[in-house]
């Protein structure tokens, strides 16, 4: 018997599992889905010539004709509506092919994953003697969760993500965000919070070696406007019709960017040669022992800002060192305060500030703590209402930038909890020299030159309180 043709409906089926979904909006899916459609010839007598091309096509428009590979299989590339697709016998060759680079916006759930792939179907023939015809899902997935364990990356905006594999068992796939996506909002969160990407591969059944890259809106250290992030790993499983889970935490890249901190703060942060020349400074000349200070600060090493960014940190580098001496956070008889030099940094990444000192020798009017009120109409002549100004100012100018607030051991108890309340409201991490406000000038912590100014022994302890309270903030 002589077989014409042969035509097989086959609906395609989809995953059913379903995870909670991250987000309302409705993000584009995958233009494209592969699987692979093998042939089985009948037995009996038959002409091999009808069988070495197959055409199909499907009710949402997608059709080929292609010739059957030495296996006798080939690929049908069909379109995410597709719901049914007609394989057919021919006698003329027709090649259709499907890029593997992805460029729409998969924000994850394993439903929304789903609809680029499809399960294997049991083999199906018309008679005994017909043919037969197998569909074999030809794409996996990845659901990648992205956050940051510690606080280094979060909230950058992720431009991109792309895995390259090691070998040819998957094909590159990159994922991006344009301005006209849904997804460009798509931040670094927590690990509670994690940012989730979706990727449709095809690929065989393997585990395999390459890399992620994650492309975020943090600026690099040539001041270029994104920062690459790259995570080696190994055995990432990809299996026809499955998704795997796949985690990326932030903080342990295999190349973590430089971070460039910020000083904002009085005589105690000062350094002559490392400050603005025009600014009055204590150390090193106000601390030699002629002064009636010890002299131990003698060189920029000894300073506690210098040993966070340089000894502490692993990549840290100093953006501006903003410190004056003599100076309140307040604005006071035309002297100029800390809201005045909020900004006079260039790009930092954190900015520590280390004030109040001054105003708690001069006592400064505390005032009220207006967090509801806007920029222009906060009282920077009262200390409360004037360091919330220099919080928000900084936030506004420096887009993502972490602030670190120092709670210095000179501070009386209402200056102290003004600065710990302040802190608390604005979700930022501070250092409590003063132990909640309620005790005072803590000399057997940190060693004095003279007055409030500490000597080495006292700016050691003041970089290990800091590292040892803020370490998750610099990297």
């Amino acid at each position: 018997m002589r077989i014409q043709q042969i035509t097989l409906l086959v609906c395609i089926m989809t995953v059913l599992a379903c995870t909670k979904v991250n987000t309302v909006v409705d993000t584009p899916k995958p233009d494209l889905r592969d699987i692979q459609v093998t042939v089985q010839l009948p037995s009996g007598s038959f002409d091999p010539s009808l069988f070495e091309t197959v055409s199909y096509y499907t009710d949402a428009s997608d059709k080929g004709t292609e010739r059957l590979s030495k296996e006798r299989t080939f690929t049908a590339s069909v379109s995410k509506e597709a719901t049914v697709i007609t394989v057919l016998t021919g006698d003329h060759g027709e090649s259709y092919s499907v890029s593997a680079t992805q460029k729409k916006t998969y924000l994850s759930s394993s439903k929304e994953l789903s609809e680029g792939m499809c399960f294997s179907s049991e083999p199906t023939k018309i008679g005994a003697n017909d043919a037969k015809v197998t569909l074999k899902a030809m794409t996996s997935a990845l659901d990648i969760n992205i956050f940051d364990s510690k606080h280094f990356a979060l909230d950058e905006k992720i431009l991109s993500v792309s895995f390259i594999s090691e070998g040819s068992a998957v094909s590159s796939t990159t994922v991006n965000w344009v301005s006209n996506d849904p997804g460009l909002c798509l931040k670094v969160g927590d690990k509670e919070n994690a940012a989730k990407v979706g990727m449709v591969f095809k690929a065989a059944d393997a585990k395999v070696k390459g890399k992620f890259k994650v492309l975020t809106d943090r600026k690099d250290d040539s001041g270029n406007a994104s920062t690459t992030y790259i995570f080696s790993v190994d055995n990432v499983e990809f299996a026809s019709g499955k998704i795997t889970a796949v985690s990326l935490d932030m903080s342990a890249p295999d190349n973590q960017p430089t971070r460039r901190v910020g000083v904002l703060g009085d005589s105690i942060s000062t350094f002559l040669g490392w400050i603005d020349s025009s600014y009055s400074a204590y150390y090193p000349g106000n601390d030699a022992t002629s002064a009636g200070g010890t002299g131990t600060v003698q060189q920029v090493e000894k300073t506690y800002w210098w040993k966070i960014i340089n000894e502490k940190m692993s990549h840290g580098v100093l953006d501006v060192n903003n410190s004056y001496s003599g100076t309140k956070v307040v604005t006071e008889n035309g002297v100029k305060g800390f809201v005045d030099r909020a900004y006079r940094f260039n790009d930092p990444d954190i900015i520590i500030i280390h004030g109040g000192t001054n105003d708690k020798n001069k006592t400064s009017p505390l005032g009220e703590f207006d967090y509801d009120l806007p920029i222009g109409q906060l009282n920077e002549t009262c200390y409360r209402s004037a360091y919330i100004k220099l919080v928000k100012m900084l936030q506004n100018r420096y887009e993502g930038v972490q602030l670190i607030i120092l709670v210095g051991d000179m501070l009386t108890t209402p200056y102290a909890t003004a600065n710990i309340e302040i802190a608390k409201h604005f979700g930022l991490p501070y250092v409590d020299f003063t132990k909640g406000g309620t005790i005072t000038n803590d000399t057997a912590n940190i060693p004095k030159s003279t007055g409030s100014h500490p000597d080495a022994k006292g700016m050691q302890y003041i970089t290990d309180r800091i590292w040892e309270t803020c370490k998750d903030y610099l990297p």
